[in-house]
């Protein structure tokens, strides 16, 4: 089963990573009918144009959650949160936030997305977010932003480390590589 289908089927989509790929392409917002943000794009000017973040309630993003749900309650172009979240406990304790700040955006949980993706390792929160738009119906989706942890962010937050062994960046960009085969993704890097 697919979460939220209707969301992107045939839709054109703007999937935006947090590279600093991101900055130098000129993206023309109102050719897509949706854009689509990941993680830590909440912290930048790019959130004024996002209708939809995916957000992976890593150990890193736990510190950051009350600002990340504050900011996203008073967005009025946020249609959808979508939490990817690793483990139980990360989805009790965003849920208590949630209730404490009286959150008036529609939300999910779903580890299925994240799990959805055969790689051998986790998957990059972008490459779970672009699987589910694809097998969502999406009719195109261009993907900027997408630097697999080899430039800064565009936020100017702190390179985290862990990505590196954490996530097996080679199978991630192998997964995007087969994806792009079967379907009508275009990757801006």
């Amino acid at each position: 089963m697919i979460l939220l289908p209707e969301l992107y089927k045939d839709k054109r989509i703007c999937l935006l990573g947090s590279g600093m790929s991101l900055s130098t392409n000129n993206i023309k917002y109102t050719d897509y009918d949706l854009v689509v943000g990941i993680n830590r794009l909440y912290h930048t000017e790019y959130l004024d144009v996002l209708n939809v973040l995916y957000y992976n309630l890593s150990s890193v993003d736990q510190n950051n959650l009350d600002y990340m749900l504050e900011t996203m309650n008073n967005k009025k172009n946020i249609k959808y949160l979508i939490f990817c979240p690793w483990c139980n406990k990360a989805i009790q304790k965003t849920r208590k936030k949630i209730a404490q700040l009286k959150f008036n955006k529609e939300y999910v949980f779903c580890q299925k997305i994240v799990r959805q993706v055969r790689i051998k390792q986790r998957p990059l929160t972008g490459i779970a977010a672009l699987n589910h738009i694809v097998l969502s119906g999406a009719k195109s989706v261009n993907v900027y932003g997408f630097d697999f942890y080899q430039k800064e962010y565009v936020c100017n937050m702190k390179h985290y480390k862990f990505h590196d062994t954490f996530h097996n960046i080679e199978d991630n960009i192998r997964f995007l590589n087969e994806m792009m085969q079967k379907h009508n993704i275009i990757w801006h890097k």
